[in-house]
């Protein structure tokens, strides 16, 4: 019975978002998209990484073999001290001099964060580049790379930032839609008459939340579609975005819930988009990643559609936080639930 209800009211609430300007609005934000990726964005990016250097020869390097003046070389104290800033800062790579008064051996560190075949180059230029100031073989070299779980061969530039915008795409559609929905609602006196039916507050939350859903998936097949083709893990994807976007729909229905009107309600909403959003950083440069970054339940979202969309080597990140993000929208229905009963009455 309560199926076919929600059923009922999530088809009436996707018909109200199909015809609202904002939706239009994501469908051409959604082509910008595609059109950016396919003519404006380049497949690569020519940047030069920041080099940290550590000396362990216990003698001064010789003239020419690291310019130490050049703004991108840094010396350090300590491997300690290399790690760290490998860990916690952009693009970069570490050269380690070893021997005994003279240089034995040079040891190349990377992030683990690059594709093979830029690490390949970068190997290749720094050996030509050293091997003009020391006589070593190539079996003086060896490469650590300090992160080799997440080695893999990652995407061209242009389509590694699709799944970023599949991902904003969701949250800013889910956020301020729904938001949209509701005021009109209120002013119509829609929330009131849906009180005398007698349903309960969590179908009227979740009705929406599913329209805005579906608008979300339809969108992000669009994006996929024209973008990275349909070599992509579907099922994951389309969970991801569905769960993200009642996750985004509900926050949005908690939130907006406070104010009058969308007037009101927008600096907050930006705010939310701005904070929820901000694993895209974190995806684009995962050295960015501060402790309280990843305890958003978005974090492991976002990285869970990169995966979905460029299935690799860490599949097993996918169940977890799709559970976590369940467990999540069903605390928040619960409670937006209760906030609207509550409100209800008291405007009674």
């Amino acid at each position: 019975m309560w199926l076919r209800q929600l059923a009922s009211l999530t088809d009436q609430d996707l018909k109200l978002a199909t015809r609202n300007y904002l939706f239009v609005f994501a469908v051409i934000l959604a082509l910008l998209y595609i059109l950016a990726v396919r003519f404006l964005i380049p497949a690569e990016l020519n940047l030069d990484p920041e080099v940290y250097v550590l000396n362990q020869t216990g003698v001064v390097m010789p003239n020419g073999a690291i310019d130490l003046e050049h703004p991108k070389i840094h010396l350090v104290s300590s491997r300690d001290e290399m790690q760290d800033r490998l860990n916690t800062r952009g693009y970069s790579m570490g050269v380690v001099f070893t021997g005994d008064r003279r240089v034995e051996n040079i040891e190349i560190i990377y992030q683990g964060y690059e594709a093979p075949k830029i690490r390949e180059i970068l190997v290749a230029a720094t050996r030509e580049k050293l091997r003009e100031a020391y006589d070593l073989g190539d079996n003086r070299y060896t490469v650590e790379v300090l992160n080799p779980a997440v080695t893999g061969e990652r995407p061209p530039f242009n389509r590694f930032l699709v799944p970023t915008f599949v991902y904003s795409e969701a949250f800013t559609l889910g956020l301020f839609l729904v938001a949209v929905m509701l005021f009109a609602e209120k002013g119509e006196g829609s929330i009131r008459a849906y009180q005398v039916t007698g349903r309960p507050q969590w179908m009227y939350l979740l009705s929406k939340s599913l329209a805005i859903a579906i608008l979300g998936m339809f969108l992000t097949v669009l994006i996929i579609a024209f973008t990275v083709g349909w070599q992509v893990n579907w099922l994951a994807l389309l969970l991801a975005v569905l769960l993200g976007s009642i996750f985004a729909s509900l926050l949005g229905l908690l939130t907006a819930n406070f104010f009058n009107g969308i007037s009101e309600f927008i600096f907050g909403g930006v705010g939310i988009v701005m904070l929820v959003t901000l694993p895209t950083i974190s995806y684009i440069f995962p050295s960015f990643s501060p402790w309280w970054l990843t305890w958003l339940p978005t974090y492991g979202l976002m990285f869970a559609v990169g995966e979905a969309v460029f299935p690799a080597s860490r599949e097993a990140i996918l169940a977890p936080t799709l559970l976590i993000l369940l467990a999540v929208n069903t605390v928040l229905l619960v409670a937006g639930a209760r906030l609207f009963r509550w409100q209800l009455n008291h405007q009674a």
